[in-house]
């Protein structure tokens, strides 16, 4: 018993030859890319670049999503200033502290961490007392939200990442999803 193509299929096949070959490069396109993020991560392949090319295949679809956020939302970051010093901790309504030095002295401000809305207050403390401590420089703008960026990552979207805060739906200003994006097209390009 011979099994049969659908009607479509012949149809496409043989009135439509140039949509057929797109069609069948984009399915086999399509499954070599899912194969390819299903590899597991192992040792061998961390060497030969593959966990590294994984991450970059995962980073495309968070830098369009977080630039078409920063084009749809124009709103400039309105005044800003670039301060140094450490992350503290998260108080109980979900604001960071962070130590910086004013002057010749050290000074713990509550900052609202910018773009992002805390779901769960425990698990990002625990991900900001993992870095607890470290250097770091704070973009702090109007109203007091501040981008936190340790080890050239932002500590914001190190915890949208974790799951336990989700991006601002109404922004104050684009400045963070631009930030958010140039940080995913530099994982892209391998930055």
């Amino acid at each position: 018993m011979m099994v049969r193509a659908p009607d479509w299929f012949d149809a496409l096949r043989y009135d439509r030859p140039g949509w057929f070959r797109v069609l069948l490069v984009g399915v086999v396109g399509i499954a070599w890319l899912v194969a390819f993020m299903l590899l597991p991560e192992l040792p061998v392949l961390r060497v030969m670049g593959v966990s590294a090319a994984q991450e970059r295949v995962k980073a495309v679809p968070q830098g369009i999503m977080w630039s078409a956020r920063a084009l749809l939302h124009q709103r400039g970051p309105g005044d800003s200033r670039l301060v140094y010093g450490n992350v503290e901790g998260i108080d109980s309504r979900g604001r960071l502290i962070a130590t910086v030095a004013i002057g010749s002295n050290w000074e713990h401000l509550p900052l609202t961490l910018a773009n992002i809305v805390i779901t769960d207050v425990y698990g990002a403390a625990r991900i900001v007392g993992g870095v607890r401590g470290e250097n770091a420089r704070l973009e702090v703008y109007a109203r007091e939200h501040v981008v936190v960026w340790i080890r050239n990552v932002p500590l914001n979207l190190k915890l949208i990442e974790a799951g336990v805060a989700k991006p601002d739906p109404l922004p104050p200003s684009n400045i963070f999803d631009q930030a958010f994006a140039t940080y995913y097209w530099g994982v892209v390009k391998g930055i």
